[in-house]
């Protein structure tokens, strides 16, 4: 690509945001190495544009992945007024921010429980949550795994942030251990009386964990789920699983070997 086709693309894709010119200067003028900061109507993101931030942020932000799900489960909780969600593989929080969208910026409606394994992106969660005055949302540092205890997180796997090291003694410097915590744990501690509006889980391969662990008595008070499997064994895990324990399928993505992100509702039978 030359020069002036790089530099057009940079300026219509600073333009999808709400803050253009302190994009186009922090970001493809001055190359700061520190992160900086998107906004979009009404919220205001925190990214460090060194690796897959950026990319979450388009996704959910501006493309609306999680929209369909987000639009089904707040019209079911409009009956309530109060809408509490699980979030499962948070990333920086841009379903945080979203859900915060979709409540019309009404914080006091919303609460939920994000939890993020990598400790680097866990911070900048923290951080997106805390100056968008979510403070209903609890952030939660841990790796969903099949008991309870600790694994190694490796810190050089910048793009997803997921990537679990290897736990031997002389490891990479990279790498250091973060909680681990069973599905069951999890939710003892953050499900409450009335469970979840929506639960979204995209936890790089970790879903078996939440797929085999969900009990019946679970199910029933969870009202939606949003669930993206990694490979071709994890999608037939999920429709397996998610159908015997009383949910319809809404909507999902072609199968294939890769990603596929599919809807859950949970059936008034």
């Amino acid at each position: 690509m030359s020069p002036f086709l790089r530099a057009l693309h940079a300026v219509r894709g600073a333009f999808l945001w709400d803050n253009p010119w302190e994009l186009l200067l922090d970001y493809h003028l001055l190359r700061r190495p520190d992160p900086i900061r998107l906004m979009k109507a009404g919220v205001s993101l925190t990214v460090d544009y060194r690796n897959s931030d950026m990319q979450a942020a388009r996704d959910v932000l501006l493309d609306g992945m999680y929209d369909a799900a987000f639009k089904a489960a707040f019209d079911d909780a409009k009956m309530r007024g109060a809408f509490r969600y699980l979030n499962l593989g948070a990333n920086i929080g841009t379903f945080d921010l979203r859900a915060l969208q979709f409540a019309k910026s009404n914080r006091s409606n919303l609460s939920g429980v994000a939890v993020e394994m990598n400790t680097a992106t866990f911070a900048r969660l923290v951080l997106n949550l805390e100056i968008n005055r979510l403070l209903t949302i609890c952030p939660v540092n841990a790796a969903l795994a099949n008991e309870d205890g600790e694994i190694t997180c490796d810190l050089a796997a910048r793009d997803t942030g997921q990537k679990a090291g290897s736990g031997e003694e002389g490891g990479s410097s990279t790498e250091h251990s973060v909680p681990a915590v069973s599905w069951r744990t999890l939710w003892k501690n953050s499900a409450g009386q009335n469970g979840f509006d929506l639960v979204k889980v995209d936890i790089e391969g970790a879903e078996r964990f939440f797929l085999n662990d969900i009990t019946p008595d679970q199910a029933v008070r969870i009202r939606y789920i949003v669930i993206e499997t990694h490979d071709s064994s994890l999608h037939a895990l999920c429709d397996e699983k998610l159908p015997g324990l009383g949910f319809d399928l809404l909507q999902k993505e072609p199968d294939s070997p890769g990603t596929r992100v599919s809807l859950w509702r949970r059936n008034a039978n």
